[in-house]
């Protein structure tokens, strides 16, 4: 992880393990350190700008701190539209995603093209295969969450609703 963190030159990546690295103060995933930088950063990014509850309510990523926003942000800025598209469909479902149901959820000119988009969201180190077969997972669960967070409701409920029908037409003979 920190090897692509330095060819990135990136000082904030995560561990597969869910840890958090900041190259600035540690080579290695530590917890209790990424814990207390986090709540710095939080802190930092709320006390000068006393932000309301309609302004963070315009803005999604409003709740994490401005160092995370701005890595999470550049990440999905170097993504096609198709690719975040997929990736918002991906976090309707969860952290952890199979790709036969992200496939019934893709635009139909897209879905054949799934495992190619999956593979540049891995390149920008927003997701990777899990450990079950066919199935990937967000990198960190604050990539999840800002995806879906960017997501308007209306759209968020469709999608909940497509995965719905999706997991009872795959399970309708059980």
């Amino acid at each position: 992880v920190v090897e692509a963190m330095r060819k990135g030159g990136w000082n904030l990546g995560g561990e597969q393990s869910g840890h958090i690295v900041m190259t600035d103060y540690a080579t290695t995933g530590d917890g209790l350190l990424a814990g207390l930088h986090f709540l710095a950063e939080m802190v930092r990014d709320l006390l000068p700008s006393r932000a309301t509850a309609a302004s963070a309510a315009r803005s999604p990523l409003r709740r994490l701190p401005k160092g995370v926003r701005e890595v999470i942000g550049a990440r999905f800025n170097a993504l096609t539209p198709p690719c975040l598209d997929l990736l918002q469909r991906a976090a309707v479902i969860g952290r952890q995603f199979p790709v036969a149901l992200l496939s019934r959820l893709a635009e139909e000119a897209l879905a054949p093209h799934c495992l190619d988009m999956l593979q540049e969201a891995r390149t920008a180190s927003l997701a990777d295969e899990s450990s079950d077969a066919g199935t990937w997972m967000f990198s960190h669960m604050m990539v999840r969450d800002a995806l879906y967070d960017e997501l308007p409701a209306a759209q968020r409920q469709a999608l909940h609703r497509r995965v719905a029908e999706a997991l009872a037409q795959q399970h309708a003979d059980d």
